[in-house]
């Protein structure tokens, strides 16, 4: 029997044995808990390096592909009226955020751009934070449990400018 065959046989008796009232996952969750831990087999420091740089990776991916992806320079230009140059000149002047990868073009994050503008607020968040690009795409893009499980990224599509540049100074001043 392969691995796809005991899944589907696990999932035909989860469902038949569920009691009502009762989700397959609190199931599954009680099961996977029954199993003693796995214990972690040893790794080079090679191989750990190689864990942390993939996931890092995998971190930047999620990041860059965040509501809408992003833009090259020249899109950016179109969207907003701006010549590419004058695009460069408000990245440099901390106006957008912006990260660039392996070919050495920037990249413009979507979501920071309404109606052909730059999104309200996103200026006056970036002036609080550190000229990391990372740093900046992880302080829009990631749930804060001071803000409920929210976005200061959610704030701004909600037009609550000043909440979103209070987190910033926040985040600047304490790092997080």
């Amino acid at each position: 029997m392969d691995l796809d065959a005991v899944v589907d046989e696990l999932h035909q008796i989860v469902a038949e044995k569920t009691p009502k009232g009762t989700s397959p996952q609190l199931i599954l969750e009680r099961l996977r808990a029954s199993f003693p831990p796995l214990h972690p087999r040893e790794v080079s420091n090679e191989e750990a390096k190689a864990i942390l740089l993939k996931r890092g990776e995998l971190s930047r991916n999620r990041l860059e592909k965040a509501d809408g992806g992003a833009l090259a320079a020249e899109e950016v230009a179109d969207l907003i009226g701006y010549s590419r140059q004058g695009v460069d000149h408000l990245r440099k002047t901390n106006r957008l955020v912006a990260w660039r990868r392996g070919n050495g073009k920037w990249h413009y994050p979507i979501w920071q751009f309404e109606d052909g503008h730059i999104r309200p607020g996103i200026q006056e968040c970036v002036e609080h934070l550190s000229e990391n690009p990372w740093g900046r795409m992880i302080f829009f893009l990631n749930p804060r449990e001071s803000l409920g499980g929210k976005r200061p990224l959610d704030l701004l599509l909600k037009g609550r400018i000043e909440d979103a540049v209070r987190v910033a100074r926040r985040h600047q001043t304490h790092g997080g």
